[in-house]
């Protein structure tokens, strides 16, 4: 920005705002201001050859508590976007299961869905119909034991009577980091 634009365009400003109302002047004074310099700060910047430079967008923000939840347990956040596609509120999930032991699978998957579901800005919850899509489409469905599995790890969930509504205790956030590993390795 060239100061002299800027010092013409601001003694502008003063001048029309000096015409307006006392209760006007603070108010109309700071959106002018905003927005000429809201102008500037968007056009590209140049080189000193005049070529504009290239912006290269920052990563996409990770909700706090997923930042938490890997600080806590020691996850690398670079693991968390191999197993993820991560860009602005969509989530998208990348990783493969590794296991055929369909039990393994289904806490696995839990864990992870409730992963995605928090990387939305969500908490670590999930519903079991959401597990049950996921193992289904990977082929690891156990049906006559799904509600068994749940049950006989219930340390790892805290709300398995709302289906709708399963959140991740801490042992199942512990188990949800080695999983993470896991599946990125």
């Amino acid at each position: 920005m060239d100061i002299e634009e800027a010092r013409e365009t601001i003694n502008k400003i003063l001048s029309l705002v000096a015409t307006l109302p006392e209760e006007f002047k603070a108010t109309t004074y700071e959106l002018l201001l905003s927005h000429f310099l809201q102008s500037k700060r968007e056009a590209p910047p140049q080189t000193p050859t005049g070529v504009p430079t290239v912006i290269i967008p920052a990563e996409p923000q990770i909700p706090l508590d997923v930042r938490a939840f890997i600080n806590q347990y020691g996850v690398d956040e670079a693991l968390l976007r191999k197993a993820f596609l991560i860009s602005g509120s969509e989530v998208r999930s990348s990783y493969n299961i590794r296991t055929d032991v369909k039990a393994q699978a289904q806490v696995q998957v839990a864990c992870l869905i409730a992963l995605e579901n928090a990387l939305r800005g969500g908490r670590f919850e999930f519903s079991t119909e959401s597990v049950r899509q996921k193992l289904q489409e990977l082929k690891l469905f156990d049906s006559p034991n799904f509600r068994k599995i749940f049950k006989n790890n219930e340390g790892l969930f805290m709300g398995l009577d709302d289906e709708a509504q399963v959140e991740l205790s801490a042992s199942g956030k512990e188990l949800l980091a080695e999983t993470i590993v896991e599946i990125t390795q």
